[in-house]
C-alpha cells in the first residue's frame, strides 16, 4: 500500500518549494580567485601533519580563514587524506550553511577514495533542516547515488531524513511522500522505524485513523510493530480524550505479543489522571503489577496530580507520602504542579504547607512555587501574606520578579490601597523589574474604574517612553471608557492607532465604538464600520445589531428598526430582552399600540419579563393612545 493511498484520509497540504534565504548561506566562490590580505597571511606550519592541521582548523574563528588554510593544505598535500580533517572542515562549513562547499569537499572524498561515514551524512542534513532547507535536503540525500559522490542513502539515512522533516513547523508531507516513494523505489526498504515516523506524522496532525492503516500495512510487509509505535497512537488517543481506543491499543499489543513497557503503563495512567478517571488509573496499575510492573516517579506525578485536579487532596497527600517513602522523591516541578492544583481550588493553606515540606524534604522552592502561592494570597485580599511570603523567597536568594510585583499591585489595588500600589510599583522599577502590558494594564483598568481617565491616559503614554508594547487590552480599556466619557474623537484616534501598531481589533473593540458613533447619532460612520468589521473576518453579534437598532429607535425610524431585527435573525441572533424593549418603545412611539402588543406577547411567550420602569413607560402610552383593550395585561 503506498503512502498516498493513505493520504487520501489526510487532506493534502502543499508546500512551495522553499528558497535559500538569503541571508543563510555564505558563498566563498571568491575565495580562490580574491583572497583578502587576511587569508593571505595564514600559512601551515612547517612539518605540520593531519594532526597539527587539526587543531589549526579548529582555532579559526570563521569558515573563511578555515577553508582557506584547507584548500592551501590540500595544494601542497600535507593533508594525508585525514579523515578527521576532512571531518572538521565539513562541520565548519555546514555549520556557517556553506552547501555547496560541503558537496565539493564530498566530492573530494570521494575521488581520493576516501569513505564519506554515516555520521557525517546524518550532520549535514541535519543543517540543511536547520537552515530551512528542506527541498535541498531531500535533494542533497537523493543525489547521493550520483557518481560524484558515489555513496548509496541506507534505510538509516532515509529514516533520520523522514524524521526531521515531520518535526519540523508544518511537518513536509509532500516531501515526505517523496522520500518514502523514492526509498522503495530505489531499493532500500522501509522497517519498523520507518512506519512508526508515518504513524508519528499523521498522530502529530490528528489522523488517528491513517495511523492504524499503516499499523496495518506493517503486518501486510511482515513488520512487527514495537512498543514505541503502539504508544505513539495510544497517546495520539489521550490527546483526543478516546481514552477507550486508546485502551484498545493496549490490548492490540497484548494480542500481537508485544510487551506492555513501564512507559505504555504510564502513558494510559496518565491519560486517565487528566480525565479524572483516578480509578481506572489505580485499576490499571494493580492489573499490571502481576505482570511485574513497578510505578516509578512519573506513575506517582500523574496519580497526584490527577487526585489534586479533581479536588481528591487527602487522597493525593497520601500518595505523595507512599511516593517519597518508596524513595522516589518529587522534583520542584512536581512540587509547583501541586501548589498550582492547590492554589486553583482555593487550598491556599494546603500550599503553603507544600512549599514547607519542600524545604524539609531537601527540595527548594523556585521563584514559581512562591509566585503560584503569592498569587493565590492576592487574589483573596491577603496581601500581607503575601508580602510576609516576598521577604522569605529574598531570604532563600531569590529575587521578585514582574510577575510577583503585578500580583502584589493588583491584590493591593483590589483591596483599594491605592497609595501602597503606586509605591510598589516604584520599587518595582527601583529593583530593576520592568512592567510589562499586565502591570500598566491593571493601574489603566483601576484608574479608569474609579473616573481618573486623564492619569489612565497619562500611563498609556508612559508605556511609549518605557518601550512597553500596549495590547489589545489596553487599548479596549481606554476605547471604552472614553466612548463612555463621550470624548469619541479621542477613542477614534486609539482606535486608528492600533493598526498603526499592529495590535489586532477584536469584536470588542468594533462594538464599543460602533456604540459610541451611535450614541452620537453618527449612524452612517457606524454602519461603515460594521462593514469594515465584516471584511476583516469580524462577526457582528448581538451588542452590535442592538447599538444600531437603539440609535433607530431613538429617531423613531420604525422602517429600519425592522429590518435591523430582520437582519439580526437571518443571522441567527434571537432578539434578546433588550432588543424586544426597544422595539416595543419604538412602535409606542410611532402610535402603532397593537403591533407593540404582539410584540410584548411574543416576549412573554419566550420567557422574559419586561422591567417595571418599562412597562410603566409603555402603560403611559398605551393610555394615551386609548388602547387600553388591547393592552395583553
Amino acid at each position: 500500500m503506498a503512502l498516498s493511498n493513505v493520504l487520501k484520509y489526510h487532506p493534502s497540504i502543499f508546500y512551495p518549494k522553499s528558497r535559500i534565504p538569503p541571508n543563510h548561506v555564505v558563498s566563498f566562490r571568491s575565495l580562490n580567485s580574491a583572497p583578502d590580505s587576511r587569508q593571505t597571511e595564514l600559512s601551515l606550519p612547517p612539518n605540520s601533519n593531519s594532526s597539527s592541521l587539526l587543531t589549526l582548523l579548529r582555532n579559526q574563528k570563521d569558515p573563511k580563514s578555515a577553508l582557506h588554510i584547507f584548500n592551501t593544505a590540500l595544494n601542497e598535500g600535507g593533508l594525508g587524506y585525514s579523515y578527521s580533517v576532512y571531518e572538521e572542515i565539513i562541520k565548519q562549513l555546514r555549520t556557517a550553511g556553506c552547501f555547496d562547499e560541503v558537496n565539493s569537499i564530498l566530492q573530494q572524498m570521494h575521488l581520493n577514495r576516501l569513505e564519506v561515514k554515516r555520521c557525517t551524512l546524518l550532520s549535514i542534513i541535519e543543517s540543511y533542516i536547520k537552515f530551512s532547507l528542506f527541498d535541498e535536503a531531500v535533494e542533497f540525500v537523493l543525489n547521493l547515488t550520483q557518481q560524484k559522490f558515489g555513496l548509496r542513502p541506507d534505510t538509516v539515512l532515509y529514516n533520520h531524513l523522514l524524521n526531521l522533516l515531520i518535526e519540523v513547523e508544518g511537518n513536509k508531507i509532500n516531501l515526505v511522500e517523496l522520500v518514502f516513494t523514492e526509498m522503495e523505489n530505489r531499493g532500500s526498504e522501509p522497517d519498523v522505524v520507518t512506519f512508526t515516523i508515518l504513524i508519528k506524522l499523521f498522530c502529530k496532525n490528528h489522523k488517528t485513523k491513517a495511523a492504524l492503516l499503516m499499523l496495518d500495512e506493517m503486518h501486510k510487509r511482515g513488520l512487527t510493530p514495537d512498543d514505541v509505535t503502539f504508544i505513539i497512537i495510544m497517546n495520539a488517543f489521550i490527546k483526543e480524550e478516546n481514552l477507550d481506543a486508546a485502551v484498545r491499543i493496549k490490548e492490540r499489543m497484548v494480542q500481537e505479543g508485544v510487551k506492555i513497557t513501564k512507559k505504555a503503563v504510564n502513558v494510559l495512567v496518565n491519560g486517565f489522571c487528566k480525565e479524572g478517571q483516578v480509578e481506572e488509573a489505580l485499576g490499571l496499575i494493580q492489573e499490571e503489577l502481576v505482570n511485574g510492573f513497578m510505578p516509578d516517579k512519573f506513575t506517582f506525578t500523574a496519580l497526584i496530580n490527577g487526585l489534586y485536579q479533581y479536588g481528591y487532596v487527602s487522597q493525593a497527600g497520601e500518595v505523595l507520602e507512599g511516593m517519597i517513602k518508596l524513595d522516589f522523591h518529587p522534583d520542584v516541578v512536581v512540587y509547583n504542579s501541586i501548589i498550582n492544583h492547590l492554589c486553583k481550588r482555593n487550598g491556599i493553606e494546603e500550599a503553603m504547607g507544600i512549599l514547607q515540606q519542600m524545604v524539609d524534604n531537601g527540595c527548594l522552592p523556585d521563584l514559581i512555587s512562591y509566585n503560584t502561592v503569592i498569587n493565590a494570597l492576592c487574589r483573596v485580599n491577603r496581601v500581607n501574606e503575601a508580602i510576609d511570603l516576598v521577604h522569605g523567597l529574598t531570604r532563600m536568594g531569590l529575587s521578585p520578579n514582574t510577575y510577583t510585583f503585578n500580583s502584589l499591585i493588583n491584590g493591593l489595588l483590589k483591596a483599594k490601597d491605592f497609595n501602597h500600589a503606586y509605591q510598589m510599583f516604584k520599587e518595582m522599577k527601583d529593583n530593576g523589574c520592568v512592567p510589562d502590558a499586565v502591570t500598566y494594564n491593571t493601574f489603566i483598568s483601576q484608574l479608569c474604574f474609579e473616573g481618573q481617565l486623564e492619569k489612565a491616559l497619562k500611563l498609556f503614554k508612559e508605556m511609549d517612553h518605557t518601550g512597553c508594547p500596549k495590547d489589545l487590552l489596553t487599548y479596549n480599556v481606554l476605547i471604552n471608557w472614553l466612548c463612555k466619557e463621550r470624548r469619541l474623537e479621542d477613542a477614534l484616534l486609539l482606535f486608528e492607532q492600533m493598526e498603526i501598531n499592529g495590535v489586532s481589533r477584536n469584536l470588542q473593540t468594533y462594538n464599543t465604538v460602533i456604540d459610541g458613533l451611535c450614541r452620537s447619532y453618527q449612524i452612517s460612520k457606524a454602519k461603515e464600520l460594521m462593514d469594515q468589521m465584516v471584511l476583516n473576518g469580524i462577526k457582528p453579534n448581538k451588542f452590535t445589531y442592538n447599538s444600531i437598532l437603539s440609535h433607530y429607535c431613538r429617531e423613531g425610524n420604525i422602517i429600519q428598526v425592522g429590518e435591523i431585527v430582520e437582519c439580526m435573525t437571518q443571522n441567527g441572533f434571537e432578539p434578546d430582552k433588550f432588543t424586544y424593549e426597544k422595539l416595543i418603545r419604538s412602535l409606542c412611539k410611532a402610535e402603532r399600540i397593537e403591533q407593540a402588543c404582539e410584540v410584548l406577547r411574543d416576549m412573554h411567550v419566550r420567557g422574559m419579563k419586561p422591567s417595571p420602569k418599562q412597562l410603566s413607560s409603555w402603560w403611559r402610552w398605551w393610555r394615551q393612545g386609548l388602547y387600553l383593550n388591547s393592552c395583553p395585561f
